[in-house]
């Protein structure tokens, strides 16, 4: 009974076994189709692979291709852009020189118009100094004009006082003269009468003693005129009839210059170049004036000028000495201004730096002030003194500068003082002058 239950447990074993093997073949033979099926999708999933493979290949080398294209496409893009980014630079870089240009030409007009006001206020002030200077300098002409007619006035007055004191002590002498000589005369007359009974002489009366004091001071006025005057014909002047010697004139009337104290006009001797009035009964006939200082009186006092700056200059005639040329200069305040200014002294204008100077054997200037080449000419040709010195040696024209001058004195146009000239040393060696040389002659006898 074991024993079968035992077969029949082994035989249930077995037939589990069996059972559980056949499973366990199913499931091999389900996991076997289940393989197969498993590979052959695998290789239906490798085919399709290698297909999306050779798709995707040939996709890539398409897109490949447009890449490199697209690549090229994007290098000339690239071109483009860095050429237009450099044609907007350009501008740009333009465009902003152009603003900083701008900029700086506002800022130099900012400038300019700053500058521009300063200089208007500056040009307001100098006017507004310019007024007051000119309006102090009226005034300190207007004060010098009466201080110099006041000077002239008293120079008048002295010149005049002068005048009367030399008469008035000619007369003296001549006085005493003639009481020395009717000492005599009665001495000589007592010691020949003496013997003989004395005779009483007719005294002269005041008619006749009146007489010969007129006489005599104006033989006096005739003798201080100066020898280049020539005596008036009593037939045609206008003097007393009981008149015997009357005073004298220049040569040569002046109606442009007349007379200060009596307004007739002025007569002027070429060779003293004095100025005396044409009126005997002026009290001004034995004051004679030179022609230059009556020239400077008659400017200062608003004539016109006869003698002005200029060239050419003009010739005045002469029967005595030819053509004279007239010199801008004269020896008072124009030859001082001639000094300062470094003006010709023949036509008044400004003179060269290189200047021509006359002067004498010792290197002195005879008139001291510098000339233009044409001018010295000029002056050489016409006037009678450089004629006589060219000729004797006495009057050289030098080619200087002002640093070749030696000067001395003071200019004082107001006062009529001015310098005299000098060559230096070296400037009289190198034009073959001797410093040490007498000067014989008077210098300014032009």
């Amino acid at each position: 009974m074991l024993a079968r239950a035992a077969a029949r447990l082994t035989a249930d074993e077995a037939r589990a076994d069996a059972d559980e093997a056949r499973k366990e073949t199913g499931r091999a033979e389900q996991a076997r189709r289940t393989a197969e099926d498993n590979a052959a999708a695998a290789e239906r999933r490798q085919q399709h692979t290698r297909e999306a493979y050779a798709d995707a290949k040939a996709a890539y080398a398409e897109v490949a291709s447009q890449l490199t294209d697209a690549q090229q496409q994007n290098a000339r893009l690239r071109e483009a852009l860095q050429t237009a980014e450099h044609d907007r630079d350009t501008p740009r870089a333009e465009l902003a020189a152009e603003r900083d240009a701008h900029a700086a030409t506002t800022a130099r007009a900012d400038t300019t118009a700053r500058e521009l006001d300063d200089t208007r206020r500056r040009l307001t002030a100098a006017e507004q100094t310019r007024d007051t200077a000119a309006a102090d300098a009226a005034a300190a002409r207007a004060e010098t004009d009466r201080q110099r007619a006041r000077a002239d006035a008293a120079v008048t007055e002295l010149e005049v006082e002068r005048g009367v004191r030399a008469a008035a002590e000619a007369e003296l002498r001549r006085a005493l003269e003639d009481a020395r000589g009717r000492r005599g005369r009665a001495r000589a007359a007592r010691r020949r009468h003496r013997t003989r009974p004395r005779r009483r002489e007719p005294r002269a009366g005041p008619r006749t003693r009146r007489r010969s004091r007129v006489t005599r001071m104006r033989t006096q006025r005739a003798t201080t005129m100066g020898p280049a005057m020539t005596p008036l014909d009593p037939t045609t002047a206008d003097a007393p009839a009981d008149a015997r010697t009357v005073a004298v004139r220049p040569d040569l009337p002046c109606a442009d210059l007349p007379c200060s104290d009596c307004g007739e006009p002025r007569l002027l001797a070429p060779a003293t170049g004095q100025l005396c009035c044409g009126n005997w009964r002026c009290s001004a006939l034995a004051a004679p004036v030179p022609i230059g200082r009556a020239l400077d009186r008659a400017v200062a006092a608003g004539a016109t000028d006869l003698c002005p700056a200029g060239w050419p200059r003009p010739l005045h005639r002469d029967p005595r000495h030819g053509a004279l040329a007239g010199p801008w200069v004269t020896p008072g305040a124009r030859l001082a201004r001639a000094q300062q200014q470094w003006l010709c002294q023949t036509c008044g204008t400004q003179a060269p730096f290189y200047a021509v100077l006359v002067v004498d054997a010792s290197g002195s200037a005879r008139t001291p002030a510098p000339q233009h080449d044409r001018c010295a000419a000029l002056a050489a040709a016409v006037c009678p003194a450089l004629r006589r010195g060219a000729a004797d040696g006495s009057a050289r024209p030098v080619t200087v500068t002002r640093a070749d001058i030696d000067t001395a004195g003071y200019i004082a146009p107001e006062l009529g003082m001015t310098e005299r000239w000098t060559l230096a040393p070296a400037a009289a060696a190198a034009a073959g002058l001797d410093p040490t040389h007498p000067d014989e002659e008077l210098h300014d006898d032009r």
